[in-house]
């Protein structure tokens, strides 16, 4: 992470402080969730919050990022880089999503 000692908003630390519920995704795993959790004290401040904390997973797998991964994959990997929150509860759709559903979200991209 460039600049390796990124520093939050006292702000944001003081809006996790005084959260009653923290939601964590649904989003891009390695490029949207887990950067604003490597920013110091984000995760340590989300740990310790009194907060209900709610892992949202995505409806489906990212291409190129997070192919065949399952919602405990997806939750583990958080783990891994924030071993200080501890989630209250998992979203996880068990369902296929339809045709529509799959229609509107991108594809992989192939640049020459």
């Amino acid at each position: 992470m460039e600049p390796e000692q990124c520093l939050p908003l006292p702000e944001t630390l003081k809006a996790i402080r005084a959260a009653d519920v923290i939601t964590l995704g649904p989003g891009s795993l390695y490029t949207s969730i887990l950067p604003n959790l490597l920013v110091s004290r984000v995760a340590a401040a989300i740990g310790e919050s009194q907060a209900t904390k709610i892992f949202i997973c995505n409806l489906m797998t990212q291409p190129g990022e997070t192919d065949n991964y399952s919602a405990r994959q997806h939750l583990e990997t958080t783990k891994s880089y924030a071993p200080e929150i501890h989630f209250d509860f998992v979203i996880v759709n068990n369902r296929r999503i339809t045709e529509e559903q799959a229609s509107v979200m991108p594809r992989k991209v192939h640049i020459k």
